[in-house]
């Protein structure tokens, strides 16, 4: 018994189409078919299936860009106003920004030496030696932070050298040795040069030294209270007031 087409070949062939002696449906379309219900679509979705569908509209024909015309449409003066426009606006935002983290990073160094003489007494050296060792900041910043910490006068090297005379006179130390002291911690040879020594009695300090070592022999004694920092008239005073009785 023939087999009758199904709704998928009835679709793509009309009704009037035929199944051969194997049961395949015969792909021929008949001279009688009414071509009204083979619908375009339908009769598109046949030539598809059959490969032989062709685009309806024809594709343009590609056009090659010759090195000529590439350099033109990419040279600067093709450019749009509004893109130049934006490459400014770019190299605005772009200076604004670094603007902005040069300050912030000047900020944190202020603040970072303000947070560091609240601590502790500092000379300027010291202070530009402590944010150097930090290794964050450049030495535009660093002398910034000294600056604005000088500027509220939390960094005078007069004042603290002054404040300083006091406790290195108690070490027995004569002026020499305190003014070698202070340079070293990196306040100015002008700064010690305006120290007023005239409270202290070194003379006094000498002898105390002297006392304090009495059972060195004398030449080792001299040699102290000279290393000590005291000058020769204060060393020879410190021998004479401990007697040479006192000394072995």
């Amino acid at each position: 018994m023939p087999k009758s087409p199904n709704s998928r070949q009835y679709e793509l062939y009309g009704k009037g189409g035929k199944l051969d002696r194997f049961g395949k449906y015969d792909q021929s379309s008949p001279d009688d078919m009414d071509e009204s219900e083979f619908t375009v679509p339908k009769r598109r979705r046949a030539e598809r299936l059959n490969g032989t569908r062709v685009d309806d509209a024809p594709k343009a024909p590609k056009i090659e860009k010759t090195p000529i015309a590439g350099a033109m449409e990419d040279s600067p003066d093709n450019v749009p106003d509004d893109e130049i426009n934006d490459e400014i606006e770019d190299c605005r935002s772009d200076e604004e920004a670094l603007g902005l983290i040069k300050k912030s990073r000047q900020k944190s160094a202020c603040e970072y030496a303000m947070l560091l003489v609240a601590s502790r007494s500092y000379t300027e050296k010291g202070l530009r030696d402590k944010l150097e060792s930090k290794e964050k900041y450049t030495a535009d910043e660093i002398e910034d932070a000294v600056a604005y910490v000088k500027k509220f006068g939390y960094i005078n090297d007069l004042r603290l050298a002054e404040n300083s005379l006091p406790k290195l006179a108690l070490r027995l130390w004569g002026k020499k040795k305190i003014c070698y002291y202070l340079r070293s911690k990196g306040i100015s040879a002008d700064v010690v040069a305006a120290l007023d020594f005239s409270d202290i009695d070194f003379y006094e300090n000498c002898k105390l030294l002297a006392l304090k070592n009495r059972q060195k022999p004398r030449e080792k004694l001299i040699r102290l209270l000279l290393n000590a920092g005291f000058s020769s008239d204060e060393v020879n005073y410190a021998i004479s007031e401990v007697g040479e009785n006192a000394l072995s």
